[in-house]
C-alpha cells in the first residue's frame, strides 16, 4: 500500500509539472508609438526592443523564488474567493497575487530579468504586432472586464495562467 501510495503521489508530481504553462517572452519591437493616457490624452514614447513575458507569474514560479529564500511571500495567501490560493498546489498554475513593486522587482532579479517601465508595459499591454495598431486595451478599445484575469470573471477570482489570449 505503501508503495502504491508513493508511485500515485510522484505520478501526480511529475503529471502536474509536466502541465505547468512554460512562461515565453515575446519581443516588441523599437519604435516610436502613441499612447492613450485617457479618451482625451495621448502621448508619444520611443522604447528600445524589449522582451517582455507572455503571462502573468504563476504561484509555482514565484514559490520557487521564495523557496529559495530569494523573494517574500505574498502580502496576503488569499485570493479574492481562495483562502489558501498561493499555498494550495491546485492553483499552482494561476497567477500570484498580493505582491508589491519591490517583490516584482525581486522576482524579475531572481530570473535575471527586470520589470518593464511604465512606457514598456503600455506599449506591450496595448500593440498588435500583426496590424502595428496600438490599442487602447490588449483586445481593442473598449474595455470588457471579463477579457481580464480579475474578479469581474464568472468564478470571482483569477483563471489559469493562459486562460486568455496573451
Amino acid at each position: 500500500l505503501l508503495v502504491v501510495l508513493t508511485l500515485a503521489l510522484v505520478v501526480t508530481y511529475l503529471w502536474y509539472h509536466v502541465n505547468l504553462p512554460v512562461m515565453e517572452s515575446v519581443r516588441v519591437p523599437a519604435g516610436t508609438y502613441t499612447l492613450s493616457d485617457s479618451a482625451e490624452v495621448t502621448r508619444t514614447v520611443i522604447v528600445t526592443t524589449f522582451r517582455i513575458d507572455q503571462t502573468e507569474v504563476t504561484n509555482a514560479e514565484y514559490g520557487r523564488c521564495f523557496q529559495q529564500g530569494y523573494c517574500q511571500p505574498p502580502g496576503r495567501t488569499a485570493s479574492a474567493t481562495r483562502p489558501n490560493y498561493f499555498n494550495d498546489p491546485a492553483f499552482a498554475a494561476f497567477p500570484v497575487v498580493n505582491i508589491d513593486w519591490d517583490a516584482a522587482r525581486r522576482f524579475c532579479k531572481w530570473k535575471g530579468e527586470r520589470l518593464p517601465t511604465i512606457d514598456e508595459w503600455q506599449v506591450a499591454a496595448s500593440f498588435a504586432p500583426v496590424t502595428k495598431r496600438i490599442y487602447r486595451f490588449p483586445w481593442g478599445d473598449a474595455f470588457d472586464p471579463l477579457l481580464a484575469n480579475n474578479t469581474a470573471t464568472a468564478t470571482q477570482d483569477t483563471q489559469m495562467v493562459g486562460f486568455y489570449h496573451p
